[in-house]
C-alpha cells in the first residue's frame, strides 16, 4: 500500500514518471501502453480518494454501464461497488492521507481481493495459507508507526528493508517487485482470440442478455487492431466461462 501513496498524492508528477518509464521500455508494448492509460486516469482524478480508487478499481463505472444491458442493470446497480468504496474511504477522513489509504486496504482491497485470491488459489491446491505480517500484533505494531518509518526520501516500507537488510543481502531485498501477470494481451489477439469471439458473442451468450453484444464486439475490435483491451475483455471471458459451468447448467 505505501508504494502507492506517492502516487496518488502527486498525480501530475506520477504521470510523468509513468510515461518515462513506459518509453523506457517501448520494447514491451502492453506494457507500455497500460501506464499511458494508467497515467491519464490518475492525472484526470478530481481529488485524492477519486485518484485513489480510480488506481484500484479494474473497470471505470461509465464503462460498466455501456457494458451490461439495461435488463441486467434493472437487477443491480453498475455503481454500487464504487459507493461502497465512498463510504469506506469517508469513514476514515479524520486520518491523515497516508493512513486513511492503509485504513483503506485493509477494509476493502486485502479482504476483496488479495486475500481472496490466495484462498482461492491455495485451497484449489490443498494448502493452508498464513499472512505473517497480518498478525493482529503485527498490524497493531503497523499501525503506531510515523510516516517516516514507511516512506523516507522516496524508498517505500523503509523500516521493513532496513530490517531485512540484516537478514537477506541487500541486492535481493532492493531489487525491482516482480509480479504474476501473464501475457493475456497477446493470448486474447493470438491463441485464444477465436475462442473468445466464439464464447462472446454466440447465442448463449447473447441470449443470457447480461452484456451489451455491440460493445463487446467493438473492443473485441479494437483489441485486434493492436489497442489493448484486455483489462476488459479477460474478466469477460472469465465471466461467461463462469456462467456456462454454474450458470447455464441449473
Amino acid at each position: 500500500m505505501a508504494s502507492r501513496v506517492n502516487e496518488v498524492m502527486c498525480p501530475q508528477r506520477v504521470a510523468r514518471e509513468i510515461r518515462s518509464l513506459g518509453n523506457t521500455i517501448s520494447c514491451l508494448t502492453s506494457a507500455s501502453r497500460l501506464l499511458g492509460h494508467l497515467a491519464r486516469e490518475v492525472q484526470s482524478q478530481p481529488n485524492l480518494g477519486a485518484r485513489y480508487q480510480g488506481i484500484m478499481e479494474l473497470i471505470p463505472s461509465h464503462f460498466r454501464r455501456r457494458l451490461w444491458t439495461q435488463e441486467a442493470q434493472g437487477s443491480f446497480s453498475v455503481v454500487s461497488a464504487d459507493t461502497e468504496f465512498t463510504n469506506v474511504w469517508e469513514t476514515f477522513c479524520g486520518l491523515s492521507d497516508l493512513d486513511r489509504m492503509r485504513a483503506t486496504d485493509i477494509a476493502t482491497y486485502l479482504p476483496g481481493d488479495l486475500l481472496t485470491k490466495v484462498d482461492i488459489a491455495s485451497r484449489s491446491c490443498s494448502l493452508e495459507v498464513r499472512s505473517p505480517f497480518l498478525d493482529q500484533e503485527v498490524m497493531a505494531l503497523a499501525a503506531q508507526l510515523p510516516r517516516e518509518a514507511l516512506i523516507r526520501k522516496g524508498v517505500s516500507k523503509w523500516i521493513l528493508r532496513q530490517f531485512a537488510h540484516s537478514l537477506i543481502p541487500k541486492h535481493l531485498v532492493d531489487r525491482p517487485k516482480s509480479g504474476f501477470g501473464i501475457p493475456q494481451a497477446a493470448w486474447l489477439r493470438g491463441p485464444l482470440r477465436d475462442m473468445t469471439r466464439d464464447l462472446l458473442l454466440d447465442n448463449t451468450a447473447q441470449q443470457r442478455g447480461w452484456f451489451e453484444s455491440s460493445a463487446i464486439r467493438r473492443i473485441l475490435d479494437i483489441h485486434d487492431s493492436g489497442r489493448d483491451q484486455d483489462r476488459y475483455i479477460w474478466p469477460l471471458l472469465m465471466i461467461e466461462i463462469w456462467a456456462r459451468r454454474w450458470v447455464d447448467r441449473k
